[in-house]
């Protein structure tokens, strides 16, 4: 217990209906001790158990009336009875461009890589998805049979804007440290 409350004052506030707590909270927000252990405590809330009810066949919550009131300032009649606004959730940000993309096919985990990645709404929503056609499976089996693997030919085609063709069948050199010699020489 605080050393400034004494035990006749806080038998006086118990007596009243005041729990420690309370008492204490009172005259370390600058209360007088008179006022802190004689003014009854608040129950229930800012509301009555009728405004409560109100509330809630309202559709707000409690905790968004309470924070009608406290934060925003509103009154109680207004905070229990202002119709709450629509969620703006993951879709309205957007607007209507996530169902055109659903529409044209596009996933919506591409549709928001695009976006992030910068593109327009337009663009990412209508942009057919690239897939791989029987030709590019063609090709990427020909690149395999020369020896030059999956990533480099497609670091080829869409890096360094090469053909198919050429991504496919130009050799590649060998430069790292896993080579030997003779392949950085070019000697056979």
């Amino acid at each position: 217990m605080a050393s400034w409350i004494s035990e006749e004052n806080l038998q006086k506030a118990l007596n009243n209906g005041i729990s420690y707590h309370t008492l204490y909270d009172r005259i370390r927000s600058g209360w007088t001790i008179k006022e802190a252990i004689t003014t009854p405590p608040v129950r229930g809330g800012i509301f009555t158990k009728e405004e409560r009810e109100i509330s809630e066949s309202n559709g707000i919550s409690y905790k968004t009336a309470y924070a009608r009131i406290v934060v925003m300032g509103m009154s109680v009649e207004e905070a229990i009875t202002t119709p709450l606004r629509p969620h703006r959730g993951r879709n309205c940000k957007h607007g209507q461009w996530k169902e055109i993309a659903l529409e044209n096919g596009i996933p919506e985990r591409t549709f928001y890589n695009r976006l992030r990645l910068g593109w327009t709404y337009q663009n990412a929503a209508t942009k057919p998805v690239r897939r791989k056609g029987e030709i590019e499976k063609k090709w990427l089996d020909i690149a395999k049979n020369n020896g030059i693997g999956y990533h480099t030919f497609l670091s080829r085609i869409c890096t360094q804007k090469w053909d198919v063709e050429r991504a496919a069948t130009t050799p590649v050199i060998n430069t790292g440290r896993r080579c030997s010699v003779k392949d950085k020489e070019g000697v056979s």
